[in-house]
């Protein structure tokens, strides 16, 4: 900020703060293998295709039109699955030997976030875009598999604001989403109300600067969040700053449990799923968009072989899974 000249006094140049520094995570020792030893079985989304993966073994469950962006868990043998074509977006219902049944869903434009059990009941998460020539706002909505149920929770998207993931645990939602030059997560309830008072590790970020704060996931029972810290655009040094790290933060204390760094900037992390014991990290190459700038997208990106560690243990026990390549999420 400029000073005032003061007679007597000695001008003073204005000086920028300096650059922040993103905390590093712990690097681990990775080790390649087809799977983890307690891994739970996976949902693989890869081009057309949703498989599951259990103890190295792969199983098909269906295909959908054009690319699956991602898939979760739905039951036995069955998953829900997102379908990007061009510019429309579709759900898909998928089961083992039968065909793909598309999921009746209001608008054209829509982004799968978590499949879950909410009020005893299984419900899908998704939002909706804003659209500048249409709708000025998108909604996070939860209906059942069948359609029916439909329910709209909170905001999901508008000017300078966008969600991009909501996910489901003890009885509260979270949803990550990028605003003007910031992230922020908030909480609520699936009937739309509001939660307070929760340990929240955006409410320090700084705003503009990095890290890129993206991809909350709640346990099952509520008690620990993990997200993703990932590089961002510096605008002192005006370079990309910052590593990819997973973080796992206790929702009593607000005390991080733990700090890992999973990859650097060479790669992209498109996805990080949760289950309140294992964390698994979907990896992919940067892809360079129609506007000249990298993109972390699951559908334009080249995926790579994700990576599956233990939270509870001291070193992670990271397994870097080499026949699981795509957008990963834990089966429930």
């Amino acid at each position: 900020m400029p000073q005032a000249f003061e007679e007597g006094l000695p001008e003073t140049t204005a000086t920028r703060p300096p650059a922040p520094s993103p905390s590093p995570g712990r690097e681990l020792s990775i080790t390649p293998a087809a799977w983890a030893g307690g891994l739970p079985s996976l949902i693989v989304a890869r081009g057309s295709h949703v498989t599951r993966h259990h103890n190295g073994r792969i199983t098909a469950i269906g295909a959908v039109e054009g690319n699956a962006e991602v898939a979760f868990a739905a039951g036995a043998g069955t998953a829900i699955a997102e379908s990007v074509s061009g510019s429309r977006s579709q759900l898909f219902k998928l089961r083992r030997n039968r065909s793909a049944e598309r999921i009746e869903t209001s608008p054209a434009r829509i982004s799968l976030t978590d499949v879950a059990m909410i009020d005893g009941r299984r419900r899908i998460l998704y939002t909706t875009y804003y659209a500048p020539a249409g709708e000025t706002t998108g909604y996070l909505y939860s209906q059942e598999l069948n359609g029916s149920g439909l329910n709209r929770i909170a905001e999901a998207s508008g000017p300078e604001y966008e969600m991009t993931r909501a996910s489901y645990g003890g009885g509260v939602i979270v949803t990550s989403a990028w605003s003007d030059l910031t992230e922020t997560f908030g909480f609520v309830r699936p009937d739309g109300t509001e939660v307070t008072g929760r340990p929240n590790p955006t409410d320090e970020l700084p705003y503009g600067q990095p890290p890129y704060m993206s991809d909350a996931v709640l346990s099952p029972d509520g008690s620990s969040l993990a997200y993703l810290e990932g590089p961002d655009y510096d605008q002192f040094s005006e370079k990309q700053v910052g590593d990819w790290v997973v973080v796992v933060q206790d929702q009593t204390t607000g005390a991080e449990r733990l700090r890992i760094q999973v990859s650097n900037n060479d790669v992209c992390v498109p996805w990080l799923d949760y289950d309140g014991r294992w964390l698994v990290v979907s990896r992919a190459n940067w892809t360079r968009g129609p506007d000249g700038v990298d993109e972390c997208r699951p559908s334009a990106s080249k995926a790579l072989a994700a990576i599956a560690f233990d939270a509870n243990e001291p070193d992670g026990n990271a397994v870097l899974l080499t026949a699981t390549i795509g957008v990963v999420t834990i089966d429930d």
